[in-house]
């Protein structure tokens, strides 16, 4: 039996050839008109996210920024229609641009493109201040269940999970994503945390820049 594959493309050669191209033709501006549609999108969230969070931080675009840094920032994010992962890219644009960029590394890039939509908001969960006062929380009350330096205890977090909207058990395939991407580690009581490269990534792509005195 023939590759199915092959004879879509036979055919698509066939009606080609008959009709001047015209299906090739429209696919093509088809394509064109989505992509061209998508990066409008993106950029116009782009930029008013990235003047968002430049302003809320009470800074301005600095005269120091790296053009090649905000550039490479920008092309990433073109035809990004996700405003999760956006969100991401405008606090860097952000950054870039107000030249806060001392933390920013082009692997993270990377890192971004890897991202679903709800690995995105499951990092930012666990890069959150909420979830780093519930850390030290459980890091204290196991220290006093277990002594220090042993089990911590999980109920601040999960709390804190769940007081989100989230149920923990909905979170499974994003946990084993961003382990995988080196983000996230588990505990001794198998609960997970930001590894040391999450911890910087989270701090340069999810943290807000820290607003100017």
């Amino acid at each position: 039996m023939s590759d199915p594959s092959n004879q879509i493309i036979e055919f698509f050669h066939h009606v080609d050839a008959a009709t001047g191209g015209y299906p090739s033709h429209l696919l093509e501006r088809l394509a064109d008109k989505v992509w061209d549609s998508g990066i409008r999108y993106s950029r116009r969230v782009l930029f008013s996210e990235a003047e968002r969070k430049i302003h809320e931080a009470g800074a301005t675009v600095s005269d120091k920024a790296s053009p090649r840094l905000i550039a490479d920032i920008m092309r990433n994010a073109d035809g990004v229609t996700d405003d999760a992962i956006l969100d991401l890219w405008s606090t860097l644009l952000a950054k870039a641009a107000s030249g806060d960029d001392k933390e920013i590394r082009p692997i993270y890039f990377e890192v971004i493109a890897k991202l679903s939509p709800k690995d995105a908001l499951t990092l930012s969960l666990y890069g959150s201040e909420g979830m780093a006062v519930a850390y030290r929380e459980d890091r204290a009350e196991g220290a006093k269940k277990y002594g220090a330096g042993t089990f911590m205890d999980s109920e601040a977090r999960r709390a804190y999970i769940y007081s989100q909207g989230i149920n923990i058990d909905e979170l499974t395939f994003c946990h084993d994503a961003l382990t995988r991407q080196g983000l996230l580690q588990t505990d001794k009581n198998h609960n997970y945390n930001l590894t040391v490269f999450g911890k910087g990534f989270c701090q340069a792509v999810i943290a807000r820049s820290k607003k100017s005195p």
